[in-house]
């Protein structure tokens, strides 16, 4: 009696630590797969922050440019003149804004950081000759504001374009870097995936010899 029931005992003492070993298999590897999709989010979301932000730079600077001829078509009112100035002004520190955050981004591309530096210099360079043009314009004079256009007419254009080209290469590069987490993170899944399969083959595996010992020794 007690030769049956030593192997018995010793049959469930080796099965509980099967368990145990499966079990600690599947906590490390849920614990991997979430430190890892909160990596691949986090890294996710600083992309689409960036992209906002250079976007934004991209939408906020044509609007700038809307108040400007909108201060020559309406500002010959005293109070439309003095509204339009300051909503240019504002809309121009917007811009600034976007485009000093998009430069502080610690995932931001350095094939990009000289050109969008650049565009930043350029445009409060821009800002300064819109400036001095507001100091010419004569809200009461109507033609004022032709002659005004015409001094910076057009110096907004090669800009524009250059924060869409930079626009579209973050968009492209960051497109490609999410891509390449998702990858990764595929890959992590999968390794996770087999390595469990494999924790679990070789559970089962102890559990049949076990089992198969277990009767070999009951026929003895």
């Amino acid at each position: 009696m007690p030769r049956e029931t030593q192997p018995s005992a010793r049959f469930v003492g080796l099965l509980f630590i099967a368990v145990l070993l499966l079990a600690g298999v599947g906590l490390f590897s849920t614990s991997y797969m979430q430190s890892e999709s909160e990596k691949a989010l986090d890294q996710a979301v600083q992309s689409a922050e960036l992209l906002d932000d250079a976007r934004s730079a991209q939408v906020n600077f044509k609007i700038q440019v809307q108040h400007w001829k909108n201060f020559l078509l309406r500002g010959h009112n005293a109070e439309d003149y003095e509204s339009y100035i300051n909503r240019f002004r504002q809309q121009a520190d917007l811009v600034q804004e976007d485009l000093s955050a998009v430069l502080a981004f610690p995932t931001f591309d350095p094939g990009l950081h000289d050109e969008i530096a650049a565009i930043l210099e350029e445009h409060a360079r821009l800002g300064e000759l819109y400036s001095d043009a507001m100091e010419r314009f004569d809200p009461d004079n109507p033609a004022s504001g032709f002659a005004v256009d015409r001094s910076v007419r057009g110096i907004d254009q090669d800009l524009t374009q250059r924060i869409d080209t930079a626009a579209d290469q973050i968009l492209a590069v960051e497109q490609a870097r999410v891509a390449k987490i998702t990858s990764a993170l595929d890959e992590h899944f999968e390794r996770a995936r087999l390595f469990t399969s494999l924790a679990t083959g070789l559970v089962l595996l102890m559990v049949i010899l076990l089992v198969w010992r277990l009767r070999q020794r009951g026929r003895t």
